[in-house]
């Protein structure tokens, strides 16, 4: 099992549950017999550390102590994607410092892991800001590390990311997935001092970035905030006004219909067109028909709870 062992408790051990773990670790193929699952138990359970360790299947059990927290670190580097994630997932329960230098180098990882890296690195919290931030900044950091920092900086909320995810944001050097992360995280953080960067991040080269921004601004808000995004409505600026559809439906004003539904016929989604439909404008509504009508899509109308209705900020 190359050096990934299982938490089983001898007295327990059961062919169902040695089956299921072979099949994590990829002793035998999913879709084996249940005797050939059986067969399987034996060399696992072989394999198995008398004392304890990780258990892929619930993580019941794990002690967390220095020992266990070892061992998981050192799953991260299984050559089974499977056992990777899980050790990933194990290591935010810990909830242990020690585990961030390990989780910042698993964001080089495939994306299902990283997700799971990203997760384990914000139950961590505050101790892996700095980290964090040094991986954004540090010119020796991976691409992957640059690119994904920001989104576990944003979801930590701690305000001593905002300075640093600003530069990211602006630094055209950076690749459009950074800066993209960081309008996201700029976004959740909802810091007002975020809001000329973004603002000038609505002129982005990259439609994610200006799509982003323009979300972290209806976050943030304020006078500057609906000012440039509506200044964003009237360039026509499609990927802002996509990703801010809902905060100008309840702004509602007359003759800004004509540019969303420009948006609508050249990036809307079925989400979008929902939203037209269940506003209580008539001219979006209709937009909304027509969109679904061209595409053969039956659209069911938002309930109360979720539309978002015309001027309904006025």
């Amino acid at each position: 099992m190359t050096g990934l062992q299982l938490v089983i408790f001898r007295c327990h051990s059961s062919i169902p549950l040695l089956s299921t773990c072979a099949v994590l670790i990829g002793a035998v193929s999913p879709t084996a017999s249940l005797p050939n699952r059986r067969a399987c138990h034996t060399n696992a359970l072989a394999s198995v550390n008398m004392g304890y360790t990780m258990c892929l299947t619930s993580g019941r059990g794990l002690p967390r102590n220095n020992r266990s927290i070892v061992q998981l670190i050192r799953a991260l580097n299984n050559a089974n994607w499977r056992v990777r994630k899980h050790a990933a997932s194990e290591l935010g329960k810990t909830r242990n410092p020690m585990a961030v230098p390990a989780l910042l180098k698993a964001l080089n990882d495939i994306p299902i892991v990283r997700d799971r890296t990203i997760t384990a690195l914000v139950a961590i919290g505050r101790p892996a800001v700095e980290p964090l931030i040094t991986a954004l900044t540090d010119a020796h950091s991976s691409w992957w590390e640059v690119a994904y920092a920001p989104l576990a900086l944003g979801k930590i909320q701690d305000h001593r990311a905002v300075a640093p995810l600003i530069t990211a944001l602006t630094n055209d050097e950076l690749s459009s997935i950074c800066r993209m992360n960081a309008a996201v995280a700029l976004g959740e953080l909802k810091d007002p001092r975020a809001v000329g960067s973004l603002v000038v991040s609505l002129d982005d080269r990259s439609p994610n970035v200006r799509a982003y921004a323009g979300r972290a601004l209806q976050q943030i808000g304020g006078p500057l905030a609906s000012a440039s995004l509506m200044e964003a409505l009237r360039k026509e600026n499609l990927a802002v006004v996509a990703a801010s559809y809902r905060f100008f439906i309840r702004l509602g004003v007359a003759g800004t219909e004509i540019v969303m539904v420009h948006m609508l016929n050249s990036w809307g989604n079925i989400q979008i067109a929902r939203a037209f439909m269940s506003s209580k404008n008539r001219t979006l509504a209709k937009a909304a028909g027509h969109w679904a009508k061209s595409y053969n899509i039956k659209l069911i109308p938002l309930g109360p709870q979720q539309a978002t209705y015309w001027g309904n900020n006025r």
